[in-house]
């Protein structure tokens, strides 16, 4: 539309001799004007739609940055609770480990088993400890193996 008002106001207002109508010699160069707003026109539409394209990109991008940042900051939560969680156990391991070997370095037996028997004790606290988050973590396993 804007582009046939051009061509109309360009033949009236600038082309001699002023008026309705067209002499041959215009013709060209209102051709010209006309195809020149159509590109002009298209080139318009298709930036529109670019830049909406973008935006939503964009909005995407931003949603796909959050979504990670929220992701990193839950597993850094789980790599905190993890920790505090197992640091009990395996201390009490390491512990273990440590007082049955001096009891053999020793000589002594019974206590060399009682901290052997302190150590299975805490291996199977964290057994516990991680079957019970496998088993919170996927519904189908308490089904498939009865407790």
């Amino acid at each position: 539309m804007a582009a046939v008002i051009a061509a109309i106001g360009a033949d009236i207002l600038f082309l001699p001799p002023a008026g309705l109508g067209v002499l041959r010699d215009d013709l060209i160069p209102l051709a010209a004007l006309l195809a020149e707003a159509i590109v002009i026109v298209e080139i318009t539409v298709r930036l529109r739609k670019t830049r909406e394209v973008a935006r939503r990109e964009a909005a995407s991008a931003d949603l796909a940055r959050r979504e990670a940042s929220l992701a990193l900051h839950m597993r850094e939560e789980l790599l905190t609770l993890l920790s505090t969680k197992l640091k009990r156990p395996l201390i009490g391991m390491v512990d273990g480990l440590i007082s049955a070997r001096s009891a053999v370095e020793r000589g002594e037996s019974t206590q060399a088993m009682a901290a052997l028997d302190s150590l299975a004790t805490e291996v199977r606290v964290l057994q516990r400890t991680t079957d019970h988050w496998v088993a919170e973590g996927d519904p189908t396993r308490g089904l498939a193996e009865p407790r």
